[in-house]
């Protein structure tokens, strides 16, 4: 008998009752060529084997060895009421020639089943299930049953599958020998929300060459890859900004530029103009370069001072306070050897012969605040620097007082008596506000006597945060 005029016989049977003698038929006379057929079709859609398929189990079991048979997966995990274990395990097992060491069974009392305890059952056997390609069956099962799976599947990144049928709506059945499976793709997986959550958060906490790897990641999984693309480009860029590599962000920034063009994405536009406004700047440092040769190079300076003390922030910001200290350090520093360079000073081979009667003034400011007269220093380093700057009552000192000079001077010896200064201290809250407030008021200073804007060159070199 043809398998057309099986089904009818079949239908036939159901629609008169007689459930037990449409099963018989089914089993003897259709199963094998509605497995055949699936089994044909599952070969087709080309998917590889799954280590673990889990299977929320109602009182079914056709499906089940269809669905067992058409995958082959190394494993089987039923969740199930204990009806099921009862009188259709056995079949199934049977059916689908699963060994003993094949499949895993949990089994529930129906009566006050509720998603909390389907989901623990569940997430007790996730190390079987942890960094393996695993399915779940969302066919058949009780309806909670059924939730709970889903939630799981789409939590962990499991792929979600389900046998779809013709449908009769007479019986309330589905056509045997129609059967195809169908695999749901997971949401995450689709629109990348769980990495991109992740890749953002990192990218957020300036953890940017690890937020550019999962970016990068994403832009293989998505049906649409642009927009991670330009997250991808924006981290690496600010990755290399972060570090100081000015010439290869402006490029990464420039291709990101390009590609914002190329795919006619609405993003931050303009504030990453406004940083590679800024990385024009700052790029006029070579690889290898020394501070002391752009000395001359006012708006290099300036930016280069706002980027070191954003730097600096940004590191307080994530809780690296030691790291935030050592940038506001070297900023102070940098400020000294500017502002000593417009008297005509080097820092690393200085000539005083010109600064009338400095080498007195020097031996006398020294004795008031060390106790002992010291000769000038053969390379100045930044207390002496910001010393001899007052000495010299630079624009940066003036209106200052010997108080000021010594608190600024006792805040520069708490970082020196630091961990990262080879000391044996760390550095407490209210001293790193005293440090970085010394240093922002310097910076304010220098940007008024630049004619800058303080506020503006803030913004234009803050780094962006990102939207998941």
């Amino acid at each position: 008998m043809e398998l057309g005029q099986l089904r009818e016989k079949w239908k036939e049977l159901v629609l008169k009752g007689h459930f037990n003698e449409a099963e018989v038929l089914y089993w003897e006379n259709m199963h094998e060529i509605s497995e055949k057929t699936l089994i044909k079709k599952v070969s087709e859609m080309g998917m590889s084997r799954y280590d673990w398929l889990i299977i929320p189990a109602g009182l079914e079991k056709r499906y089940y060895i269809l669905l067992i048979n058409a995958l082959k997966p190394k494993k089987v995990y039923f969740i199930c009421t204990k009806e099921f274990r009862n009188y259709f395990l056995d079949f199934i097992i049977q059916k689908a020639s699963l060994k003993r060491e094949d499949y895993e069974i949990d089994d529930i009392e129906y009566s006050g089943m509720d998603l909390a305890e389907i989901y623990g059952k569940i997430k007790d056997r996730f190390p079987l299930f942890e960094g393996k390609r695993v399915a779940v069956d969302l066919t058949r099962g009780k309806r909670i049953m059924s939730a709970s799976a889903g939630i799981m599947a789409s939590f962990f990144g499991f792929d979600i599958v389900y046998i779809d049928e013709e449908w009769i709506d007479e019986i309330k059945r589905g056509l045997p020998g129609t059967e195809t499976l169908v695999r749901v793709r997971n949401p995450y997986e689709v629109f990348g929300e769980l990495e991109n959550n992740h890749a953002t958060y990192l990218f957020n906490t300036y953890s940017f060459n690890s937020a550019a790897i999962l970016f990068r990641d994403l832009c293989k999984k998505v049906a649409d890859p642009r927009i991670f693309e330009i997250k991808a480009l924006l981290a690496e860029g600010y990755d290399q900004w972060d570090a100081f590599n000015y010439i290869a962000a402006e490029k990464k920034l420039e291709e990101l530029m390009g590609k914002l063009r190329q795919y006619g994405i609405r993003f931050e536009h303009a504030q990453i103009a406004n940083n590679l406004a800024v990385l024009k700047f700052l790029a006029n440092l070579k690889p290898g370069q020394k501070f002391e040769e752009n000395l001359k190079n006012e708006d290099f300076v300036v930016h280069l001072l706002i980027d070191m003390y954003l730097n600096a922030l940004r590191r307080k910001e994530v809780n690296r306070q030691e790291d935030s200290i050592t940038r506001l350090y070297r900023l102070l520093e940098l400020i000294s050897q500017y502002r000593l360079s417009t008297h005509g000073i080097t820092t690393s081979q200085p000539m005083y012969s010109k600064i009338a009667e400095i080498e007195i003034k020097y031996g006398e400011l020294t004795k008031k605040l060390y106790g002992t007269e010291r000769i000038v220093p053969a390379e100045i380093g930044i207390k002496d620097g910001h010393i001899i700057l007052s000495l010299l009552q630079d624009e940066l000192w003036k209106g200052k007082s010997f108080d000021d000079l010594k608190r600024f001077l006792g805040s520069v010896r708490i970082r020196d008596n630091s961990i990262i200064a080879h000391g044996i201290e760390l550095i407490g809250s209210k001293a790193f506000v005293q440090f970085e407030g010394i240093a922002r008021d310097f910076l304010q200073k220098i940007c008024s006597m630049t004619g800058n804007s303080y506020e503006t060159l803030l913004k234009n070199t803050k780094f962006m945060k990102l939207n998941s």
